[in-house]
């Protein structure tokens, strides 16, 4: 209460609201869990919305530029092949206890190159890897995938 110069604070009001200081609610419509299972959904709220996150910021789903609804599908389905192929990979990690956050396994992977060469005289191609940063050998390495850094013809 007040006017421009003067604040009166209700004190009654604030002790009563002091009671609900730290304490959460949930406010749900579903009436046939228990209390027990209600918290495990809201605890595993956090799980969804990183999914959310990680379509709308690095898969990025959307803007979509396309207007034929067949590409727009198809945009959408290859934005969640990469959502499930992310989160495979994040769970191999993880069974094999490699502590890496989305963002490292995506900068070390995307560190990975290969400079393809050709010989003028002969027309061949070679093909020539980067070295493997220490992130992307193991996890190379958890996918039991074999990666060499040596030079090689291409067929």
């Amino acid at each position: 209460q007040g006017g421009r110069d003067k604040v009166i604070l209700n004190s009654e009001k604030l002790e009563q609201d002091k009671k609900w200081d730290g304490l959460s609610g949930i406010v749900t419509n579903i009436k046939n869990k228990s209390c027990k299972e209600l918290l495990g959904y809201y605890r595993e709220l956090w799980q969804i919305e990183s999914c959310f996150r990680i379509q709308k910021h690095d898969l990025k789903i959307r803007p979509i530029y396309h207007w034929n609804p067949r590409r727009v599908r198809s945009h959408i389905n290859i934005c969640y092949q990469a959502f499930y192929c992310q989160q495979y990979l994040r769970y191999r990690l993880q069974l094999q206890e490699y502590k890496i956050s989305t963002e490292e396994i995506k900068k070390s992977l995307l560190g990975i190159k290969q400079t393809i060469l050709e010989d003028i005289e002969t027309g061949k191609k070679y093909s020539i890897p980067s070295k493997l940063n220490e992130s992307a050998r193991k996890i190379y390495k958890i996918m039991r995938h074999k990666y060499s850094n040596v030079p090689y013809e291409l067929a």
